[in-house]
């Protein structure tokens, strides 16, 4: 009885002191088990503890170390024992490393991107607006040289159309007001200057150009009317109603300034004021035989500002 406890106690002591035979046996179990996997059938588990057995008592008297078998059996039995068993891991900086690695989708949707964002929006933002500002300068930039070069070839387009003295010193006086607007410190304020006189430019080119003729209306001939002039008195106005047509007879849209409005507006029939004695040879042709025998007003001429009137003393 008491040889028994003995013994029991020679064996826990093992146990617990023979740390490196353990590992050996540990070792020695993963290559057996790394070989299992090659061999082409599968061993049952007493053949592989036989095997683990037979290699522990090679490496024991190898080492010098002696086992009894009992020593090896409760080896063996503690491997395999705890070969599928769960071990909390120790809770240190690897574990929670682990953690956050492993939640790291949720940690970045829900804590980073939106940090992110609001750092775009407040931080980045003025960043942005800086790189817009600094492309739109560069491109208003680019705009004041550019513009210029448009601008002298509707000037030379001009030129060409026509001997106008009056039409040549407006396109000069365009031309002159692109130049000071050059030397503008606001490009964005250089640039509509700009295209407003490129616009007048275009204007007083498309005006030199076209042709027509302008008709006495057959319908509604004559107007008397009284209107208030700039002073706000009341004048007596005399009034012819024309329309224009090319040189096909089509029917063409004009600019057209009323006086009476101070306004410009794109027409085909308007009201010309003429003196009383245009008014009174047109009614007279009119009373005649019911028709307008002399129809033809006035005539615009390619290169031109003005109208040809074709009528006697004209107002």
């Amino acid at each position: 009885m008491a040889n028994n406890t003995v013994n029991t106690g020679q064996i826990e002591e093992t146990k617990q002191s023979d740390l490196k035979s353990i590992l050996r046996i540990m070792d020695v179990a993963s290559e057996l088990r790394r070989q299992r996997e090659l061999a082409e059938g599968e061993l049952n588990i007493e053949t592989e503890k036989e095997i683990i057995r037979e290699k522990i008592r090679k490496t024991a008297e190898l080492t010098g170390e002696n086992l009894t078998e009992e020593e090896i059996n409760v080896a063996i039995q503690n491997f395999y024992d705890g070969l599928y068993r769960y071990k909390e891991p120790s809770k240190g900086i690897s574990y929670y490393l682990a953690k956050l690695y492993i939640s790291r989708g949720k940690i970045f949707k829900f804590l980073l991107l939106p940090i992110m964002l609001l750092s775009a929006v407040f931080f980045g933002g003025d960043k942005l607006k800086e790189f817009q500002d600094t492309r739109k300068q560069t491109y208003l930039s680019q705009q004041v040289q550019a513009l210029p070069t448009e601008a002298e070839k509707i000037s030379n387009a001009i030129k060409s159309t026509t001997s106008d003295s009056i039409a040549i010193q407006e396109t000069d006086r365009e031309l002159n007001k692109i130049k000071t607007a050059q030397l503008l410190p606001s490009k964005i304020q250089a640039v509509n200057d700009i295209e407003v006189s490129i616009q007048n430019l275009k204007q007083i080119l498309a005006n030199l150009q076209i042709e027509y003729d302008v008709l006495i209306s057959t319908k509604k001939t004559g107007i008397d009317r009284y209107y208030s002039d700039e002073q706000g008195r009341r004048v007596s106005g005399y009034y012819i109603v024309v329309n224009a047509k090319d040189k096909s007879g089509n029917p063409i849209a004009i600019n057209i300034f009323n006086k009476e409005t101070d306004k410009q507006s794109k027409v085909n029939t308007w009201a010309e004021r003429v003196s009383k004695d245009i008014y009174d040879k047109v009614r007279r042709d009119k009373i005649d035989n019911g028709i307008i025998d002399q129809r033809l007003f006035a005539r615009k001429e390619r290169g031109k500002r003005n109208l040809t009137m074709l009528y006697q003393n004209s107002y």
